[in-house]
């Protein structure tokens, strides 16, 4: 099963070494000026820019992602890594590839990340997998809560190799969105946007005005 291994590869990576609802995501779309202080990345995902990147994402059985959701996380990464982190279109691995191998392959379920990564031509593997995601009504005025928690690691897929993070377990995103009044819509994109900016800024210099994002749950990844 795809979760299985997924849950296993983490499990290996932690024994082995070892988050646009109104002004939520306004902060994420403002550009900062050219000589702003920057965050430094914690690694440099442009260095991989001239070859091809696979960005997997996939919630486990228990997450309640969902493919839209999934799907929707992976188009906000990819357009993100062409933004900040240099990469051009043509050397990210489409959905459609990604599906079409999907079909194509009885044991897809069983392959790791890095297999999959191989198999598509791809250089390094982005893998994003959702632990869970919650978006639900509060009351009989329609307002919605929601959160998202994640957990994000770069291989390098020709050798298999931890590229980042250093952390064991992988990078810890969690999402919150404690109340918005009548519009479900707002706090799924909110959860979604915010999760692919706190993965992404550390993977490229990040502007430190907009590193922080008012969603993300802080005091979570100290848990």
């Amino acid at each position: 099963m795809r979760t299985k291994v997924s849950i296993l590869l983490l499990c290996v990576i932690t024994a082995g070494a070892l988050c646009c609802g109104g002004c939520r995501v306004l902060g994420l779309m403002l550009s900062p000026s050219a000589n702003e202080r920057k965050v430094a990345a914690e690694y440099p995902l442009s260095e991989h820019s001239k070859g091809k990147l696979l960005i997997f994402v996939e919630g486990t059985t228990s997450s309640n992602s969902g493919g839209q959701i999934e799907d929707e996380l992976f188009q906000r990464i990819a357009v993100g890594c062409i933004e900040k982190c240099k990469f051009k279109k043509k050397n990210i691995i489409s959905g459609e590839s990604i599906n079409a191998l999907k079909s194509q392959t009885s044991d897809f379920s069983r392959l790791s990340p890095v297999e999959i990564a191989k198999k598509l031509g791809a250089d390094v593997v982005l893998y994003v997998l959702i632990e869970k995601y919650e978006l639900y009504e509060v009351g009989p005025e329609q307002y919605y809560r929601g959160s998202i928690t994640s957990r994000s690691v770069l291989f390098d897929a020709n050798s298999g190799d931890l590229i980042w993070p250093g952390a064991a377990g992988g990078e810890v995103v969690r999402g919150v969105v404690d109340l918005e009044a009548r519009n479900a819509e707002i706090v799924r994109t909110t959860l979604l946007a915010t999760t692919e900016h706190c993965i992404l800024r550390k993977l490229y210099d990040s502007p430190a005005s907009l590193y922080k994002t008012e969603a993300e749950e802080r005091n979570y990844y100290s848990q």
